[in-house]
């Protein structure tokens, strides 16, 4: 099953037996076994009763809490899931330059490949653009960035071309959203001023939460990162794994939430902060949309065969945890969408 999104304000998380329940006001909303589930992800104005945190923790089950608006606000994990020397060689490889700048090669070589295999996937689907040339040029910018991520001298410089492929890559991204008649001006967060944004960053939260989870399944320290720097409260490194997956999970499931009519311009209020935010029952309709996307099943080369996306997040942390544990950057190897 994956992990289990309890989001019905006053919905509780009970035990009974071998079960999990969600209930509210005596009302059972939800009934699965706790083997079924790898984690529970509380939002919003939810809770869970003792006995359903314990049943979890014996299992070795996470309990997550998140915001209305999708941001993290903690994890309760089980005793004894530390792994100290291998988070001391982690932390030793965060201070090695070399090291963190070829594993940050590697994470922006896969998010703007992948960018640019959704911008082709994108104009070939809009063929009768007037703008075509236009658009394609936009891709030959992308594909010269590629070739100077890979030669990247220092992290600075990384981070500057990760930024320009960005800002190119949302030029297509706002002209599709366009065609289908939404709004949409450029990237923006705290807060998302416009439904485009708003989905765009609860998707990322959400893909971060899935992350931390892969990397504390993997023995890593999701907060100690090669990339992203270290900020107080900030999942550094897997904000580092997310990137190559931005596209293929969070980017896709928006164009197709909003393309399909999944979601409407009226699923959304705006926050007391201003921001723009998901009502209950379309914030339920997204996390199925989510937790389907991370369910489906991709190419794996080095294993030759298929795994859920979800599977595929953790096997990534391992290739890292190799790479850690050797001090060799090659077991690493980013998602490539095709």
């Amino acid at each position: 099953m994956g992990a289990l999104y309890v989001v019905e304000p006053g919905a509780c998380v009970e035990r009974e037996g071998q079960h999990l329940i969600v209930t509210r006001q005596g009302e059972v909303l939800n009934r699965v076994p706790v083997d079924m589930v790898d984690e529970v992800v509380l939002i919003g104005w939810t809770h869970a009763t003792t006995p359903a945190i314990l049943a979890l923790l014996k299992k070795g089950i996470g309990l997550t809490l998140v915001s209305p608006s999708g941001k993290l606000c903690g994890r309760l994990t089980p005793a004894g899931n530390t792994r100290p020397m291998l988070h001391y060689r982690q932390y030793q490889r965060g201070d090695d330059d070399h090291f963190c700048l070829e594993l940050g090669r590697k994470f922006v070589f896969g998010k703007v490949y992948n960018a640019r295999t959704f911008m082709r996937r994108i104009l070939r689907k809009d063929e009768d653009t007037n703008n075509e040339d236009e658009w394609r040029f936009l891709t030959d910018e992308i594909e010269a960035i590629i070739d100077q991520v890979k030669a990247c001298p220092n992290l600075a410089a990384l981070r500057g071309f990760e930024g320009v492929a960005v800002k190119k890559y949302f030029q297509l991204f706002k002209y599709d959203l366009e065609q289908h008649g939404f709004g949409f001006q450029k990237r923006q967060r705290r807060p998302p001023k416009d439904p485009v944004n708003s989905l765009l960053s609860l998707g990322y939260s959400l893909l971060t939460n899935t992350m931390i989870s892969a990397c504390e399944i993997a023995g890593l320290d999701a907060y100690a990162g090669f990339f992203h720097s270290e900020e107080y409260n900030r999942p550094a490194l897997a904000l580092d794994l997310i990137e190559e997956f931005r596209v293929p999970i969070v980017d896709t499931l928006v164009l197709r939430c909003f393309n399909r009519s999944i979601i409407e311009i009226s699923d959304f209020y705006t926050g007391e902060n201003g921001g723009l935010y998901l009502k209950n029952h379309a914030l339920r309709t997204f996390l199925q949309q989510y937790v389907n996307r991370i369910s489906t099943v991709v190419h794996h080369p080095e294993l030759n065969r298929a795994v859920r996306y979800q599977k595929y997040f953790e096997l990534q942390a391992r290739e890292l945890r190799k790479s850690i544990e050797t001090n060799d950057t090659s077991h690493y190897t980013p998602f490539l969408y095709h």
